[in-house]
């Protein structure tokens, strides 16, 4: 018997083998010696220490399962293979079980896929789920005001890492720092409180996001349908509060002329009743009360004051309102100041400088339904979050983001060795971006990696003027066309030396 055993666990050993199916053995052999054997991706990250469940999703732009091996390690001599797991881009697969992670200085994780399978711009997801928790990605969930809300993975890699790492702990929030709702896809508004203003919807049925902050890092969302009923208020209510920032401005400036109206009215009374005693009590011994002419005909040029007075205040409002609201209309929807945050546009445009937004296209494009496709090499103002969450929707705090303009949609955006080229639709000839503009002796480390990727019809490929320190669509992808909000206007410098950063 025990020699029938010997032989079975050997067929299955060398069953094994011939599959490619790694066995505890052949894990500890594999290297991820990246001076002897690099990986196509990476990631520097810290996790408490604790036994973890680790699963892996691709990027939305994947359209096919691939082999996925993942190690973690800092050199050849400690890296421990966790697992391979066929991953996709339509559901999270786990590849490790209840691995242990020692509370040390933070480690790389490494990422291999079959040389034939290349992957896109886009970098996969790895996310560690504390074992305890015994749930999957987008099924950990915790009581939070009498509700299930579900777990946000908090990130713990580093925003340049081509490998996005993020963690999923038990819930242990107190202090709420912000609430941000989403209605249907959209940001609504931010608050502090937990409790969803209702006012604020439109009649109709509406899927809200609620993501709430807390001060310790971690974060929740809720999500619910809701149908609210038409009634002329709720009709009202949403586009008041949304105006609301701009009426309270029109609303003090209202006030305070109505304000000086009243104490003019109050003086101008006060005033009166004195030269009428004064007029008609200066002697009180005389039978006949003795009228000051110049008083009385004071008193009427007082009331032609304040005649006037009234005649220019309404005028004086209806200015106020008409300049407000030409303010917030060219603002809103024609042109707009932003302040440059970041090197990553240098020497085009300085960090902390400012320009303007050119936003009529982008209105036009909306009012139309049409697209707003801008020209190749434009320097565009968009809104950035993240899109790798769990739900589908964009729940991270938007940020405002300068770029330029490389690849448009239906064009083909390679990166290879650091240089960008660039294959419009349905041509074969490439555009060598880089070697297009004075930037062109500044190019994209490659880090073993290569970028092949096909842009959809809704998408283009921005990178920043200083390549070797901007974070763009070689890391978070392409963006939507949707994303734009305008076109910067700026001097172009007359000497547009690459940018040298300082050492």
């Amino acid at each position: 018997m025990l020699q029938k055993l010997i032989t079975l666990q050997v067929a299955i050993l060398l069953i094994f083998a011939f599959l490619g199916v790694p066995t505890a053995a052949a894990a500890t052999d594999m290297s991820c010696d990246p001076a002897t054997d690099y990986p196509q991706f990476s990631s520097l990250f810290h996790v408490p220490e604790a036994s973890y469940d680790i699963y892996v999703r691709l990027s939305n732009h994947e359209k096919k399962s691939v082999n996925f091996d993942l190690f973690s390690g800092n050199d050849s001599s400690d890296c421990r293979q966790l697992g391979r797991v066929k991953a996709s881009s339509t559901s999270w697969q786990k590849i490790g079980s209840d691995l242990k992670f020692l509370d040390e200085d933070a480690t790389f994780l490494y990422a291999k896929v079959p040389n034939e399978n290349q992957l896109g711009t886009l970098p996969p997801q790895i996310v560690f789920i504390n074992s305890d928790l015994g749930c999957s990605p987008e099924k950990c969930r915790t009581d939070y005001n009498d509700q299930q809300y579900t777990i946000v993975p908090q990130t713990v890699s580093y925003l340049y890492d081509n490998l996005k790492v993020s963690l999923i702990e038990q819930f242990s929030g107190v202090d709420v720092e912000n609430v941000n709702y989403f209605v249907d896809g959209k940001l609504l508004y931010k608050s502090d409180n937990t409790s969803l203003d209702k006012w604020r919807l439109l009649p109709g049925q509406h899927t809200v996001v609620s993501r709430v902050k807390f001060t310790n890092g971690q974060a929740l969302i809720l999500n619910q349908s809701l149908k609210i009923d038409i009634n002329p208020i709720q009709i009202i209510a949403p586009y008041y509060l949304k105006l609301l920032p701009i009426l309270k401005p029109v609303g003090l400036f209202v006030a305070l002329l109505l304000g000086y109206y009243a104490v003019l009215l109050l003086l101008r009374s006060i005033s009166r009743k004195r030269r009428w005693k004064q007029a008609h009590f200066n002697n009180p011994e005389s039978p006949i009360i003795p009228i000051d002419l110049k008083t009385k005909y004071k008193l009427a040029e007082n009331r032609l004051e304040l005649e006037q007075a009234k005649k220019y205040l309404v005028p004086a409002v209806m200015v106020a309102l008409v300049g407000v609201g030409v303010v917030y209309v060219l603002t809103t929807w024609v042109i707009a100041v932003f302040r440059v945050d970041g090197v990553s546009m240098e020497t085009t445009l300085h960090n902390n400088s400012h320009h303007l937004i050119f936003k009529l296209p982008d209105t036009y494009a909306r009012i139309t339904r049409s697209q707003y496709i801008p020209s190749r090499y434009d320097v565009v103002i968009f809104e950035k979050t993240d899109t790798s969450n769990i739900q589908g929707i964009d729940l991270s705090e938007t940020t405002h983001v300068v770029k330029r303009v490389i690849g448009l949609p239906g064009e083909r955006v390679v990166i290879d060795g650091g240089y960008i080229l660039v294959y419009p639709k349905d041509s074969t000839n490439p555009i060598e971006a880089d070697l297009q503009q004075p930037w062109s002796t500044v190019l994209s480390p490659s880090y073993g990696t290569k970028i092949d990727i096909t842009l959809k019809d809704d998408e283009l490929f921005v990178a920043g003027d200083n390549r070797v320190d901007s974070i763009d669509s070689r890391i978070y992808g392409p963006i939507k066309i949707d994303e734009l909000r305008g076109k910067a206007l700026f001097r172009q410098p007359s000497d547009r030396a690459v940018y040298q950063p300082e050492l």
